[in-house]
């Protein structure tokens, strides 16, 4: 599923998981079977047993695709997995270590950019 949402975003190592705009991370969990947004676990969670598809972000021309199994973060109870989780509040989405597992990333300082390219699938 597409979801045509231009947003800001930020590229941060410090942060583990993805903090998405709303649209964006309920369209993705909406393909989850058993999935939901916890206020207590802070973010999505689903069923242990769950296959998680890939989630692609167009970032200019290019997409990122992360693969399903990088959007597992921890468990959240005996039951269920906890993962991405919205960024409603911030002005801006957080593309934190979930997202750098899955592409090669260059920090170009000098020129104020930001340059991608996707990993071989291991």
């Amino acid at each position: 599923m597409f979801v045509p949402l231009t947003h800001s975003a930020i590229a941060d190592t410090g942060t583990t998981l993805l903090m998405l705009p709303s649209a964006i991370a309920q369209a993705y969990y909406w393909q989850v079977p058993g999935a939901k947004s916890s206020a207590q676990a802070g973010g999505w969670v689903f069923p242990c047993g769950a296959a998680l598809p890939d989630l692609t972000l167009h970032i200019g021309s290019y997409k990122a695709v992360i693969p399903g199994e990088l959007m597992l973060f921890a468990p959240a109870d005996t039951d269920d997995f906890e993962t991405a989780t919205s960024s409603s509040g911030f002005p801006f989405a957080i593309y934190g270590d979930v997202f750098f597992k899955a592409q090669f990333t260059v920090f170009d300082v000098e020129g104020e950019r930001l340059g991608f390219a996707g990993k071989p699938e291991l």
